[in-house]
């Protein structure tokens, strides 16, 4: 019975943190370009931020979709000014680290905060 309620009790725990989001990677808050590739308004050690709604990547005041399809994450991002949106593929490296891929562009960003 004992082994029962630890299983039970270990599965409950398994289900709350999917609830919370089980540690999802969030792309909110300041990262600064860190390499030497660029792109539109992101020159070597500027930092963007992402706001949960807006970036300044391609123009100043950018809307963004960050999310994740079949295992891979993505940033669709749009132009305020031309209304163009360009797909990122997203390398996350780890918490602090990502890479944002668009032809043969690679930004290395670092969060700073």
């Amino acid at each position: 019975m004992n082994k029962i309620v630890k299983i039970l009790v270990s599965i409950l725990f398994l289900f709350s943190l999917t609830a919370c989001g089980g540690g999802k990677f969030k792309i909110e808050g300041k990262w600064k370009n860190v390499g030497d590739d660029t792109f539109a308004q992101v020159q070597s050690g500027t930092v963007v931020v992402f706001d949960g709604e807006k970036c300044a990547i391609y123009s100043p005041s950018d809307t963004y979709a960050f999310y994740e399809e079949s295992n891979q994450w993505y940033l669709d991002c749009t132009s305020f000014l031309f209304k163009d949106t360009v797909k990122f593929k997203v390398n996350v490296i780890d918490n602090d680290n990502i890479e944002l891929n668009y032809g043969d562009t690679t930004l290395k960003l670092k969060r700073v905060d």
